[in-house]
C-alpha cells in the first residue's frame, strides 16, 4: 500500500470526498487525529497552510504506521516506519511560498492504533510567523 498511489495523490484528481476531521477529543492528547480501526488500510488527510511570505518552516509529525508527505504536490517526506504516533517523531524541512499551501498526507495502517499528530513550526522548531491554516480547500 505504500508504493500504491491511490487517486489521492495523483495530480488533478476530483473524484475524492474529503470530510473534515476532528481532533481525537482526548484530554491528555488534544493534539491527535483517529482515524479509525482496521488493519491494513491507507487514509489521506489534507490542510492549507497560510504564510504571509515566503518563509523556511519544519512540519513535525508522528503517524500510526507509515506516511508520506506532501507541499504544494512535491514530495517532502517518506517513512515506513511503524509504531505509535509520537509528536515530533518525524520531521521534515519546507519552504513556505507567501500564500496558501497545500498540504497532503498519506497515513499507512498495518495493525493496531492508527493517528497521526501534525504541526509547523520555524526551522529551529519554535513558532513560525503568523500561519493560518484551514482544513478546506481556499477559494481560487
Amino acid at each position: 500500500m505504500f508504493d500504491i498511489a491511490f487517486t489521492p495523490e495523483k495530480p488533478g484528481a476530483k473524484d475524492v470526498t474529503w470530510t473534515v476531521l476532528a481532533p481525537s477529543g482526548q484530554s491528555d492528547q488534544p493534539w491527535m487525529f483517529e482515524l479509525g480501526e482496521g488493519d491494513q488500510r491507507v487514509a489521506y488527510v489534507r490542510t492549507w497552510i497560510f504564510s504571509d511570505k515566503d518563509q523556511p518552516a519544519r512540519f513535525e509529525f508522528g503517524t500510526d504506521d507509515g506516511n508520506k508527505v506532501w507541499l504544494s504536490g512535491k514530495l517532502v517526506h517518506s517513512s515506513t516506519q511503524g509504531g505509535a504516533a509520537t509528536p515530533g517523531k518525524f520531521k521534515a524541512d519546507v519552504t513556505l511560498a507567501k500564500g496558501w499551501n497545500p498540504v497532503l498526507m498519506k497515513v499507512i495502517q498495518d495493525t493496531g492504533g492508527w493517528q497521526f499528530c501534525f504541526r509547523v513550526v520555524g526551522p529551529d522548531g519554535g513558532k513560525i510567523a503568523g500561519p493560518r491554516t484551514r482544513a478546506t480547500p481556499p477559494a481560487e
